[in-house]
């Protein structure tokens, strides 16, 4: 059995778990990432890398508001909305995109044309919220 003396130690290697390693990195921590599986990346590596990201620069310059992309997480959300988790996810994403551009080698895409998942709910847009 070996020992290994960390600061930080993630659980999985998927694209929370990575981000997550890469933030306390870039944070001066030292990072250990676990993972099960013979491969990086869990469920991650098989959704083509897509991130559902309101508030991302493409979003915003097209007119994205945040009360919108609020409107269609509550759409679908109905009796499970939580108010303080939206606002905590709806403050942090735009912050994590530029950590991540401004502190890595990612340089994130965003598509002309990426639907939101349910077109019909309202707040829903035809594109600006998706980016790999």
């Amino acid at each position: 059995m070996r020992t290994y003396d960390t600061d930080v130690l993630v659980v999985g290697s998927g694209a929370a778990g990575l981000s997550a390693a890469i933030s306390a990195h870039k944070h001066g921590h030292r990072v250990l990432v676990v993972e099960k599986d013979d491969h990086l990346g869990g469920t991650s590596a098989i959704s083509g890398g897509w991130l559902w990201a309101p508030g991302n620069k493409q979003g915003v310059a097209e007119g994205d508001t945040r009360a919108d992309a609020e409107t269609y997480i509550r759409a679908l959300a109905g009796d499970a909305f939580d108010q303080a988790a939206v606002d905590a996810f709806l403050d942090e994403v735009p912050e994590a995109l530029d950590f991540f551009e401004r502190e890595t080698a990612v340089d994130f895409v965003y598509p002309e044309t990426a639907p939101d998942y349910r077109m019909e709910a309202p707040g829903a847009r035809r594109s600006g919220r998706h980016s790999r």
